[in-house]
């Protein structure tokens, strides 16, 4: 739902969230920065906090991570054709492909399952094309 730029600042608060989640976790949630304090050295101290922990989320990488997942947000629902399922399909795994090439292209690709969460993403995408492929396969079926 929701406009292209809704789903954009969306998109992008989302990954912010994910990479400051794992850096304050300690745990590679999505893509975390190389060079975290250890343990929970950062907690009792505002400026270890901020050197440590928000200035390598924020860093180029970083940013560029969160732009791609913005672009990726705000385009995904407009390549849909609404008329054709198998296109809206195809441009639907292309989209994710793309995603996840241009995370990699910045550094920000996923720790693991980057091809799961991009066949996810595809099948998020394609959820109504999908339906409509079914469909159409079952009603093929039964007049066959």
């Amino acid at each position: 739902g929701g406009g292209p730029w809704r789903r954009a600042t969306i998109a992008a608060a989302g990954y912010v969230w994910l990479v400051a989640a794992g850096a304050l976790s300690g745990h590679a949630l999505y893509w975390l920065p190389a060079n975290l304090p250890h343990g929970g050295a950062w907690l009792t101290d505002p400026a270890r906090m901020l050197s440590g922990v928000l200035e390598p989320v924020a860093a180029a990488r970083g940013i560029a991570g969160a732009l791609v997942w913005a672009a990726a947000a705000a385009l995904g629902p407009l390549l849909r054709t609404h008329r054709f399922a198998s296109v809206d399909l195809v441009l639907a795994v292309v989209w994710a492909a793309v995603t996840v090439g241009s995370l990699g292209a910045v550094g920000a690709v996923s720790l693991r399952g980057a091809g799961v969460g991009a066949a996810l993403a595809a099948a998020i995408l394609a959820w109504p094309a999908l339906v409509a492929l079914v469909r159409g396969a079952g009603k093929a079926a039964a007049v066959a």
